[in-house]
Order: C-alpha cells, then sequence, then structure tokens
C-alpha cells in the first residue's frame, strides 16, 4: 500500500466518524417527527393555553346579555 492510499484512507476515516457523530448527535432525544421532547410539551401547553382562549372568547360572543349591552352602548 502505498503513502498517497493511506493518506486517502485516514482522511475518509476521519470525514466519516464525524458524519456518522453529527449524525448521532441530531437523532439522539428526538421522536420520529424530528421534535424533540421539550418542544412537544412547549407546544401541547400552547395549544391547551389557546384552547382555554377560544373558549372564554366564544363565551363572551354567545353571552344572551351581550346584545342588551350593545345597546346601552349605542345609547351612551
Amino acid at each position: 500500500m502505498s503513502v498517497y492510499t493511506m493518506v486517502v484512507i485516514i482522511v475518509f476515516a476521519s470525514v466519516g466518524a464525524r458524519v456518522l457523530m453529527k449524525y448521532m448527535e441530531t437523532t439522539e432525544g428526538r421522536t420520529k417527527s424530528g421534535a424533540t421532547e421539550t418542544d412537544v410539551r412547549g407546544l401541547r401547553a400552547d395549544v391547551a393555553s389557546l384552547q382555554e382562549r377560544v373558549h372564554v372568547l366564544e363565551r363572551i360572543i354567545t353571552d344572551q346579555d351581550r346584545g342588551l349591552r350593545d345597546g346601552f352602548r349605542d345609547l351612551a
């Protein structure tokens, strides 16, 4: 084996090892969709908060006394 062949093999081995290490770092702690568990927990909390806000807005809009309040506001 010549010196140049050995240098090429060493370079390929080191580059391949770095690529494999980087791949393992990026896939560690991720779900199938690519999001980490902390991301998923944060998004679930955001969705729950937004659902609560939508419920409050629905209650405000569908309130029976809203028409009466709007009428009083128009008079003022």
